[in-house]
């Protein structure tokens, strides 16, 4: 995910709305977090099935199953960021412990010679891990923040800063980081860093998750065709807090520090639907297809800002603001097409395409609201700045003995963005790899898996300040344990 942090974004609080292009992408975004057995194949379960988490990619899957089936699974992460700029190199890890996948398949044969099969499922799948920290410092010699404030204040007297600007360019105000030329012109100002010298450090610690309740029905037809489809009940639990801090460099001018901390707490729900089919067009190939429409969901948005100044004489002053906004966001459907070559009783070569266009996206404020803002610019921004992406994901099991299996995985994740011009963010790559002991009642898979990717950041506006590159590796560790009856 390309990180944005200026003026017309969400992170410092510089406009009256947060809600942007960086919000619906954030929440477009899904990874393929599931069972252990789901994991070492890297996710290419399209035309395989059989397995709870391909409900949430191709219903069909649910189809597929003969028994019933009760799962659980576990997962021990550990993300590591290393953030450059001004070519000073902050490393952080963060380790985390969560729940990817919980449910439960009822499989019911039917007395029927076309029908063989109804099956039901119903359970909770995690779509994405929110948990990262990173650190971004390094020292500059012309530019600063507050430059981004007096520009935004530039024109305005300063007793109305707060109603125009009231989590920025008034905390400025408020704190003495900004203070007018003098008192013949209330609408000028200057900064209290006016040559730009100082050390700015960025740190931004994020939590929380994205997962869905779902509801999956299915229908076996003469074990040839396999149809399904999932009801998803979407949760976002979204919590941000980012602290900028910069410290003077100097010696001529009173300031020492000053800190700006902008804390965002999102919760939202949704609801969507998808559809799924596979078919057995051989003993050996299985071919599947999977549609999802898009995502509606209802976010609720409060955020709390603050600054405080530090000044060589002692003097401290600290101001704060708070907001909220309700608003909703529409996801881009996807469409997926797979492919599963069968080595008889030995093993499983899958292949999964997804095709997702982010530019789909779109903002639009809450019915509660009257007279509710349109979001235009955002939605322009979106469509111009986002693109349709190419996916892929590859798996394979082998079956040593019968009851020991091996897996492995690969899947490559298209970057977003339209204009790859001067930039250095990357597709995401994930490799992966699994074992499981599995008997006719019970089972046991673990998996591990490595992804990697690299992001670009502006701390504030790009005209004043070089990019810093986000280089981000995340690997995690499943289990999964399962009961048949």
């Amino acid at each position: 995910m390309k990180l944005i942090i200026w003026v017309a974004c969400s992170f410092l609080g510089l406009s009256a709305l947060a809600q942007n292009e960086e919000d619906a992408l954030r929440y477009s975004l899904v990874e393929p977090l599931g069972t252990a057995r789901f994991t070492g194949m890297g996710g290419a379960f399209g035309a395989v099935g059989g397995d709870f988490s391909s409900l949430s990619w191709n219903p069909a899957g649910v189809a597929v199953y003969r028994r019933n089936d009760l799962n659980m699974s576990l997962s021990v992460s550990s993300m590591t960021t290393d953030a450059n700029y001004e070519n000073t190199l902050v490393s952080q890890t963060q380790n985390a412990f969560h729940l990817p996948q919980i449910g439960v398949v009822g499989a019911y044969q039917k007395d029927d010679a076309d029908w063989r099969f109804f099956n039901f499922a119903i359970g909770y799948q995690k779509l994405r891990n929110f948990n990262q920290s990173f650190t971004v410092r390094g020292d500059v010699q012309d530019n600063s923040l507050l430059d981004v404030f007096r520009a935004q204040a530039e024109g305005t007297d300063f007793n109305l800063l707060a109603d125009a600007f009231p989590f920025t360019a008034d905390l400025a105000w408020n704190t003495f980081l900004l203070d007018t030329l003098n008192s013949a012109n209330p609408s000028s100002y200057v900064t209290a860093i006016p040559y730009g010298q100082a050390t700015q450090q960025m740190r931004m610690e994020t939590s929380g998750h994205m997962g869905e309740t779902v509801l999956s029905f299915g229908g076996n037809f003469q074990d040839k065709f396999y149809f399904g489809a999932t009801l998803g009940f979407p949760v976002v639990r979204y919590n941000r807090e980012v602290t900028y801090t910069e410290s003077n460099l100097d010696e001529d001018v009173d300031l020492a520090s000053f800190t700006y901390t902008d804390e965002l707490v999102t919760n939202g729900n949704g609801i969507n639907i998808k559809l799924g089919t596979i078919y057995r067009a051989t003993k050996w190939l299985r071919l599947g297809a999977a549609w999802h429409s898009p995502t509606a969901l209802s976010f609720s948005d409060v955020w709390d800002s603050e600054m405080s100044s530090f000044f060589k004489d002692g003097d401290q002053f600290t101001a704060n603001a708070q907001g909220g906004f309700d608003y909703n966001l529409r996801t881009p459907g996807r469409y997926i097409g797979s492919a599963a070559f069968l080595l008889g009783r030995y093993g499983i070569i899958s292949a999964d395409y997804h095709y997702i266009d982010y530019s789909n996206a779109k903002l639009r404020a809450s019915n509660l609201i009257p007279d509710p803002y349109d979001f235009n610019s955002e939605n322009a921004t979106i469509n111009s700045l986002y693109r349709g992406t190419h996916n892929v994901r590859i798996g394979a099991e082998w079956r040593v003995t019968r009851p020991f299996r091996l897996r492995a995985g690969y899947a490559m994740s298209q970057h977003p963005y339209a204009d790859v011009s001067e930039s250095y963010y990357t597709n995401t790559t994930t490799i992966s790899g699994g074992l499981e002991w599995r008997t006719e009642s019970w089972y046991i898979s673990g998996a591990y898996q490595q992804r990697t990717n690299t992001d670009e950041l502006y701390l504030y506006d790009p005209a004043l300040v070089d990019v810093t590159t986000i280089d981000q590796s995340k690997g995690e560790f499943l289990v999964t344990i399962g009961i048949r009856y």
